[in-house]
C-alpha cells in the first residue's frame, strides 16, 4: 500500500485530480495525462534494462509502450528504503483472447514488436540475459513430474485426482521426453547464442494483461520481466494460453501462426521451437507440480477439474500439433 501517493507524484511535477486501483498499481489522472505509480518490485539493474528497451522501441517509431518517467535521470524514485516507479499510462482495456480479431491484432503487435527489438543497445552492465535454457527447464520439469508420481505411489490412499494422473502419466511423460530430445537435436543453446549476439528481447509475460486496446490501437506494458531470449518463446506462451482458452482450436491456430509470419517471417528452427515447446505438456506439469506442493490432507476440486480438461482437449491439441508439424 502506497501512503503517500500525493506527495510521489508531486516530486515527480504532476498534480493528482484522481486516482483508482490498478493491478498492483495506481492509475492516476492527473494535470499531464494518466500516470501509473507503484512500488518498484525487480531489480534496478531490471528496471534500468526494461527503461533501454522502451527506449530502444520508441526511437524506432513504436511509442505504444508505458515508458518510465525519470526522475533525477533514474526511472525509479527512492523514499525511505522504498523504490517507485511512474510510468505513463493509457486509458484502455485487456486484449479479449476468446476473441479471433482481438487475438490477431494482439499476435500482429507481437510480431511488429520483436521484429523493432533487435540489436537493442543497453549498457553491458545493465544486460538482462536468460539465466537457464529451455531445455534445461524442461529437463528439470521432467525429474518434477518423477517425483509427484512417487509421492502419490506411497499415498495410503488414492483421491479421484491420484487415479486420473497415474492412469495418464506415462502419456504425457512420453510426450515431454519427446519435446525434450527434439530441443537436443536442434541445438538449443546455437540458437541462444545467435539471439545473444543480436540482442533480440523476448517480452516474457506477453498476454491479455499486458497487451492492452486503446482506441484502435494495441498498446505493450510491463517490460518488467523482458530478458534477451528466443522472441519466439513469446508466440508460444500467447498460443498456449489462448489454445487452451478455445479447445486448441486447429484453424484459430494456424491463423496465430500465419499472422504472425507475414509481419515478422518464422524460419524453419523457429518453427521446429514453437513444435516443440507446444509438444510438452506445460499444462499437465503445471497442475501436477501445484497438487504436490499443496500436500493438502484433502483434494482440491479445482486440480482434478483442470486435469480431466486437459485430458479431454488432448484430441483437438494433437490434431493442432500435426498440423503445424506438417508445415516443418
Amino acid at each position: 500500500m502506497i501512503e503517500n501517493i500525493n506527495g510521489i507524484m508531486e516530486k515527480y511535477g504532476f498534480k493528482v485530480k484522481a486516482y483508482h486501483r490498478g493491478r498492483g498499481s495506481f492509475i492516476c489522472e492527473t494535470d499531464k495525462g494518466i500516470k501509473l505509480l507503484k512500488e518498484m518490485e525487480t531489480t534496478v539493474n531490471k528496471t534500468w534494462f526494461s527503461y533501454y528497451v522502451k527506449k530502444h522501441l520508441i526511437n524506432n517509431d513504436y511509442n505504444q509502450v508505458d515508458q518510465y518517467i525519470l526522475m533525477e535521470d533514474k526511472p525509479y524514485y527512492e523514499e525511505k528504503d522504498k523504490k517507485y516507479i511512474v510510468k505513463n499510462w493509457f486509458e484502455g482495456r485487456e486484449c479479449n483472447l476468446y476473441d479471433e480479431k482481438e487475438t490477431l491484432l494482439a499476435v500482429k503487435n507481437l510480431a511488429k514488436l520483436h521484429k523493432t527489438l533487435q540489436y537493442v543497445s543497453v549498457p553491458e552492465d545493465k544486460l538482462q540475459v536468460t539465466s537457464n535454457s529451455f531445455t534445461y527447464n524442461l529437463k528439470k520439469h521432467n525429474k518434477e513430474l518423477k517425483r509427484v508420481r512417487k509421492y502419490i505411489r506411497n499415498k495410503s490412499r488414492y483421491a479421484d485426482f491420484d487415479i486420473l494422473f497415474l492412469k495418464n502419466f506415462m502419456y504425457y511423460y512420453e510426450k515431454a521426453k519427446e519435446s525434450v530430445n527434439n530441443f537436443e537435436e536442434l541445438d538449443y543453446n546455437l540458437l541462444i547464442r545467435e539471439a545473444n549476439t543480436k540482442t533480440q528481447i523476448c517480452h516474457n509475460d506477453y498476454n491479455q494483461h499486458n497487451a492492452l486496446l486503446v482506441g484502435n490501437k494495441m498498446m505493450t506494458v510491463n517490460f518488467e520481466k523482458s530478458v534477451v531470449d528466443l522472441q519466439i518463446l513469446d508466440l508460444y506462451k500467447l498460443i498456449r494460453k489462448v489454445m487452451e482458452k478455445n479447445n486448441w482450436y486447429t484453424e484459430y491456430g494456424m491463423k496465430m501462426i500465419y499472422t504472425y509470419d507475414q509481419c515478422n517471417t518464422i524460419n524453419q528452427k523457429q518453427l521446429k521451437v514453437l513444435y516443440n515447446t507446444l509438444l510438452y505438456p506445460e499444462k499437465f506439469w503445471k497442475i501436477s507440480n501445484y497438487y504436490y506442493n499443496s500436500k493438502k490432507s484433502w483434494e482440491p476440486k479445482i486440480s482434478l477439474e483442470k486435469l480431466q480438461k486437459i485430458i479431454h482437449q488432448q484430441e483437438s491439441k494433437n490434431q493442432f500439433l500435426k498440423v503445424l508439424k506438417d508445415q516443418m
